[in-house]
């Protein structure tokens, strides 16, 4: 008997194929697999938005490992139907949610750190007053142009 499409497309089987194939990003339409990247951070959403294009992307399903606000405003900014995650922080929920976005996070966290944990991820705190996903997205492509992340 082979595997339904619905199981594989399950948030739990979805994260574990991230594992599995060492991915941080995998993003899907209509199970196709439309952008995947090992990158770690939030340079693999800048990239798919800019090699794909919004409409492309539209509807979508994203499997991420980390979803912040600035994340979720970039998944929004492309509207997305739907997002998993691994680790998702309570701004990126709220951002989702808002944006009447479906999600699924393993774990939810207050906030988002930098990798050596001593502060709010950079990317975090350019979005933090930030509500217009068209904004963030032009926020954080030049953040990323002056700063190798």
């Amino acid at each position: 008997m082979s595997i339904s499409v619905r199981s594989q497309l399950h948030p739990r089987n979805l994260l574990a194929r991230l594992d599995k194939e060492g991915l941080s990003l995998l993003v899907l339409a209509r199970s196709r697999v439309l952008y995947s990247s090992k990158t770690n951070g939030i340079r693999p959403l800048i990239e798919a938005i800019d090699s794909l294009g919004i409409k492309l992307l539209q509807g979508s399903l994203v499997v991420d490992k980390v979803v912040g606000k600035a994340s979720a405003l970039l998944i929004c900014y492309f509207r997305a139907r739907r997002t998993f995650a691994k680790i998702m922080s309570v701004r990126g929920a709220g951002v989702l949610r808002a944006h009447r976005i479906d999600y699924f996070a393993e774990k939810l966290v207050r906030e988002i750190r930098n990798k050596n944990n001593s502060d709010i991820c950079p990317f975090e705190k350019i979005v933090i007053q930030v509500d217009e996903p068209s904004e963030a997205y032009t926020l954080i492509r030049s953040k990323l142009n002056e700063k190798t992340c």
